[in-house]
């Protein structure tokens, strides 16, 4: 009888710790599966399509930096500022060149130039900025360009005097994924000024 009940006991033991392993299994697929865009999530942004694919595209005629382009709008140069991104900047007589600035500005020159882009205004900013800049997030062959910069750790979320954009929760994650994977401006060893 106490034999009976002492195997009885293991195998009692034995499937709960079987369970547990199951149920743990379980659980760990389900969480790797969330897209939380946080830290450590299996988060990638950057190829996301434009919410409407019937806009018109325009060309790109120049990329001024990592974060503002010139396109042709019937006809006329125009500048777009890309909303919720800063990259870092060429330096001037008064401002020395920031760190990153050449590589944001090239990652810019690969996503978009002499391409033809989509251009998605938000309800929530100005039409133009106080340089008489197009505010506009821009789409190049399915790429969420904004996005991608700040993914790829070629440019940081920015929020214009506090006023919250329509991506700007995919932004701020965007830059913990980047400072997760040491993208760009964020790996180890580059831009050792910057506040990470």
């Amino acid at each position: 009888m106490k034999k009976d009940f002492h195997a009885h006991s293991f195998r009692l033991t034995l499937s709960i710790f079987f369970m547990t392993v199951v149920v743990s299994c379980i659980f760990f697929l389900f969480l790797t599966s969330i897209d939380t865009s946080k830290k450590g999530s299996p988060f990638r942004p950057a190829l996301v399509s434009p919410t409407s694919s019937s806009t018109p595209l325009f060309p790109v005629s120049y990329v001024l930096d990592g974060d503002t382009i010139e396109v042709l709008i019937d006809g006329k140069k125009e500048r777009v500022r890309l909303i919720g991104i800063d990259s870092p900047e060429f330096g001037d007589e008064k401002n020395p060149e920031e760190c990153f600035a050449r590589e944001s500005s090239q990652r810019m020159k690969e996503l978009v130039d002499r391409k033809k882009v989509r251009l998605e205004s938000d309800p929530t900013q100005s039409d133009r900025d106080i340089y008489g800049r197009l505010l506009r997030y821009v789409f190049s062959d399915g790429t969420f360009v904004n996005l991608a910069m700040v993914a790829d750790g070629f440019a940081r979320e920015y929020t214009y005097r506090g006023n919250s954009y329509r991506y700007q929760q995919d932004f701020r994650g965007a830059v913990w994924y980047a400072k997760d994977k040491k993208l760009g401006l964020w790996a180890d060893g580059v831009c050792v000024s910057v506040v990470k």
